[in-house]
């Protein structure tokens, strides 16, 4: 037998229903004190303008959206790019535009992750690998 993509989708659909109508008569918010009621209490509008002023605000709301816009290039285009001009099947497709760039940032970025070390000494030489890892102390104590 042979499951397609409706049959997971219900499965999600109904646990997910499920553990919503759960959590309707578990959680319940206590009543609260309005803003008005709490004095030293800031309202959302002085809260917000407090974080548009924040210096560092700015940058980081730009690297996000540059990011996000990336990621939406990546998880939309590329496996339709991948169909169209590779012939990859669309499970093939999916895969390939996203699994192998979710690990490799994964296992890039950290020094103490597995996949920086063995990656940087496969592609350039453990010598190579190491005088690249000591460089950024040399420069930074003068040696």
């Amino acid at each position: 037998m042979q499951y397609g993509w409706r049959s997971v989708f219900s499965v999600f659909g109904v646990i997910g229903a499920g553990y919503a109508v759960l959590l309707l008569f578990l959680l319940r918010n206590p009543d609260r004190p309005t803003a008005e009621d709490v004095p030293g209490k800031e309202k959302l509008r002085d809260a917000a303008g407090e974080i548009l002023r924040t210096p560092g605000f700015w940058p980081l709301l730009t690297v996000f959206v540059i990011a996000s816009i990336c990621d939406w290039a990546i998880y939309t285009w590329m496996p339709l790019y991948l169909y169209e001009t590779f012939h990859f099947s669309l499970v093939k497709a999916g895969f390939t535009a996203t699994f192998y760039i979710k690990a490799g940032g994964f296992a890039s970025p950290d020094r103490r992750l597995p996949g920086r070390y063995v990656g940087g000494t496969i592609v350039a030489g453990p010598r190579v690998h190491a005088v690249r890892r000591a460089a950024p102390r040399r420069a930074l104590l003068n040696v």
